[in-house]
């Protein structure tokens, strides 16, 4: 009997090596194959690479994502950010005065776009590995993104990582999540929305005294009211009375921003007036304290408590800190057919400040003019603003920082836009990525990038993305999302004698939708899209 049982328990132990060995085999044929696709180096075979690692959902898998997304962050050697820059500094040394001098000048032009090229397939990889993490849901997998990847230095995987797992809803995920030491204390503003944005996916309702401490205390007002729309999702009624002493302490935006969580949390409406929030509170906090409390719907809202008669092309402003682009493309000038002029009525700016009344022409040029010479004489003193204009290229009224709109500055800025001319293609794409990034010598993932950035753009435009970076209405939406995911800058658009022709697809909120580039930016961020 015990030799059967030694017989059976050898047998067993072969089998089991057996099936270790072809489980093996296959975890060695899928990653040979993502291999030898990958190494083909080409958009189409890193798609192709990916779509195969979706399909083989498992911790491999996983780390092979999180490693492409990691790549995406250093996408040159250090050899080719250095042919770049040697390039540059050629370009900008050299005179072309002679054939010989064309041809190096055609020669390093087509290795920068040969080296761009490499740049942005790669770029464009990582956000095809972002959203495939999404589907990692085999338990191994989700396993190691919770305790493995969260532990990744690189702000691009937490960020992925914890998109994903909200998307997902792994439960598991939650003690990491709110460790001590978690991604809900990360230095980076953007980790810390995600991590709350996970947790309000989660909703395992323990998470609700750590959200409600960041929306009293976080340092960035995106994280607070990413912590404040958490609580709403929670519908956690207890938290109304931190959220409305927060509201005491806000200003310009973020009161209306707060002012919608409160009206989806009890019904109500103030419209953005703190003090009526704070009267209504004395009187719900029984109720709020006994459990009792439930939404209802109010009346019409009372006036708004802001400055409403500052606005640009007719949408009101609210917020503090805004950035002003426009267009000055050639398109944005006289119009030949209509011998030099356009439909819009003549525009008069009037007298100002002892300045004489000035007129100006009928072209949308001077109607953006108008527009925004007479929206920077209403701005309060505390607006912080700048200006962008484009065309081939990107201008600033003053580059690299925002401005208070004190008289002197006011004066300089009309003065500026008054100088500003119509000529050129239509750079979309740089435009509204400067406005995001608007320094390069400060972290785009501190707490100081996020508070010292715009939280509203006005964006006017009368064409189609024909310069920049990318051009494709489809790629520059995709970026601009991808930009805002933790951002929360609210994006008006103003389109100006024309709709832009291709529809717009938005994968954040599921498949393809009947509006157009700037209809869909200005939809999918909170703002107003006119058409002019």
């Amino acid at each position: 009997m015990r030799t059967q049982i030694t017989v059976w328990l050898a047998l067993a132990g072969l089998f089991l090596i057996f099936a270790d060995s072809k489980a093996s085999a296959r975890g060695s044929d899928w990653e040979a194959e993502f291999n030898r696709v990958w190494n083909q180096h080409t958009p189409e075979a890193y798609m192709q690479a990916i779509e195969k690692l979706k399909e083989v959902n498992n911790e491999g898998a996983a780390r092979k994502l999180v490693e492409i997304i990691r790549g995406s962050v250093v996408v040159m050697t250090r050899e080719e950010e250095a042919r770049l820059a040697e390039n540059e500094q050629w370009r900008q040394r050299v005179g072309v005065n002679s054939q010989e001098v064309l041809d190096e000048y055609n020669r390093r032009r087509a290795e920068d776009a040969e080296l761009q090229t490499k740049i942005a397939q790669k770029r464009a990889a990582a956000d095809t590995a972002r959203e495939a993490l999404k589907f990692m849901t085999e338990a191994g997998a989700q396993e190691y993104l919770y305790k493995r990847a969260l532990g990744d230095r690189s702000v691009d995987v937490l960020k992925a990582v914890l998109e994903a797992l909200g998307y997902m809803r792994v439960e598991a995920a939650y003690e990491t999540l709110m460790g001590r030491r978690g991604p809900v204390a990360n230095d980076s503003p953007g980790v810390r929305i995600c991590t709350i944005n996970a947790l309000a996916a989660i909703a395992n309702i323990e998470c609700i005294p750590v959200i409600e401490s960041k929306v009293k205390d976080d340092p960035v007002w995106q994280v607070r009211l990413a912590a404040a729309q958490a609580l709403a999702k929670l519908e956690s009624y207890s938290s109304i009375p931190v959220i409305v002493e927060r509201m005491q302490e806000e200003a310009g935006r973020m009161v209306h921003d707060m002012d919608a969580v409160l009206k989806k949390l009890t019904g109500q409406s103030f419209a953005g007036q703190k003090d009526l929030w704070k009267t209504w509170l004395e009187g719900a906090i029984p109720r709020i304290q006994d459990g009792t409390f439930r939404p209802t719907t109010s009346g019409a809202a009372p006036p708004p408590a802001d400055n409403r008669n500052t606005n640009f092309y007719g949408i009101p402003i609210i917020s503090t800190k805004i950035m002003l682009i426009v267009d000055t493309s050639g398109s944005m000038g006289p119009d030949p057919q209509q011998g030099g002029g356009t439909n819009f009525e003549q525009m008069v700016l009037p007298e100002y400040q002892g300045r004489p009344s000035i007129t100006l022409g009928k072209t949308k040029m001077d109607r953006a003019k108008f527009e925004l010479v007479t929206t920077i004489r209403r701005l309060p003193e505390e607006t912080f603003f700048n200006i962008i204009t484009f065309a081939n290229d990107v201008t600033f009224f003053q580059p690299g920082r925002m401005l208070t709109a004190t008289p002197d500055v006011k004066n300089r800025a009309e003065q500026w836009i008054l100088e500003r001319q119509a000529s050129g293609g239509t750079n979309i794409y740089d435009s509204i990525k400067r406005a995001f990034f608007l320094s390069d010598n400060v972290n785009p993932e501190s707490n100081d990038a996020y508070n010292n950035a715009i939280d509203t753009i006005f964006f006017v435009t009368d064409g189609e993305p024909s310069a920049g970076e990318k051009t494709s209405p489809q790629a520059i939406f995709d970026d601009i999302q991808k930009w805002n995911s933790t951002r929360n800058v609210v994006i008006n658009t103003i389109e100006i004698g024309m709709q832009m022709a291709q529809d717009i697809s938005d994968r954040n909120n599921g498949g393809q939708h009947a509006v157009r580039l700037l209809e869909a930016i200005a939809l999918t961020s909170g703002g107003e899209w006119r058409l002019y």
